[in-house]
């Protein structure tokens, strides 16, 4: 496993991603204003901005999921081959889920959660083939 995307979820999406193209500098590989998604280039390990309600939909959660500190406001994004088997070790380990492995295509991944003793997200995710993956 490797830490590829260090995600902070944001309160206010367009704020933070515009502070962090505008005035941090740094160059948007992907930023979709409808979807709350951010991805900017810091260099070996990127830095991913997510709007809390994207990120409360992705887990399948309430919009106020957040809000209670049940996940935190960061997320560890962790890439491994295998998803599920990856996700079933870390629970048999100790682990707490959060929400289990399923293909999320339009972001062109396989992801499931976790959270660490604190309640912060790990994502756990693999990239899809292409042809699995939406256009």
């Amino acid at each position: 496993m490797q830490l590829r995307q260090f995600r902070l979820i944001a309160e206010r999406f367009s704020v933070s991603a515009a502070f962090y193209k505008e005035i941090m500098g740094f160059p948007a590989l992907w930023l979709v204003e409808e979807e709350q998604y951010a991805l900017f280039d810091t260099g070996d390990v990127k830095l991913e901005v997510v709007g809390r309600g994207a990120m409360a939909e992705a887990l399948g959660a309430g919009a106020d999921a957040f809000a209670s500190g049940r996940f935190g406001s960061a997320l560890l994004n962790i890439e491994t081959e295998d998803v599920d088997a990856a996700y079933v070790r870390l629970l048999r380990r100790g682990a707490e889920p959060a929400k289990e492995p399923a293909d999320r295509r339009a972001w062109g991944v396989r992801v499931a959660y976790i959270r660490d003793p604190d309640g912060h997200l790990i994502e756990l995710y693999r990239k899809l083939p292409k042809e699995e993956a939406a256009e």
